[in-house]
């Protein structure tokens, strides 16, 4: 994780696609989109990451959501600006 990047939490989804390995994935530069898919658990889950992130929302003004198609783990994080560091 970069230094600068701060955690709220993770998760691991059901699955995060298309998979690197998929005959239907595109090469990088054409993949517009991935997506998550979710158990009811999994989106408890992430709601509970959301809301850490919101009660945190004076150290940030933008969060990232990112899936990782490898390893299907979901990770929320934020870049503190340089004016609340």
């Amino acid at each position: 994780m970069s230094a600068n990047r701060e955690p709220i939490g993770h998760l691991y989804a059901k699955e995060v696609y298309p998979q690197v390995n998929s005959v239907k994935a595109k090469s990088i530069e054409d993949l517009k989109t991935v997506g998550l898919k979710l158990t009811l658990d999994e989106v408890k889950e992430l709601k509970g990451l959301l809301e850490n992130a919101i009660e945190q929302s004076d150290k940030w003004d933008t969060l990232d959501v990112t899936g990782y198609r490898n390893t299907n783990q979901v990770t929320v994080t934020y870049y503190p600006p340089v004016s609340k560091r």
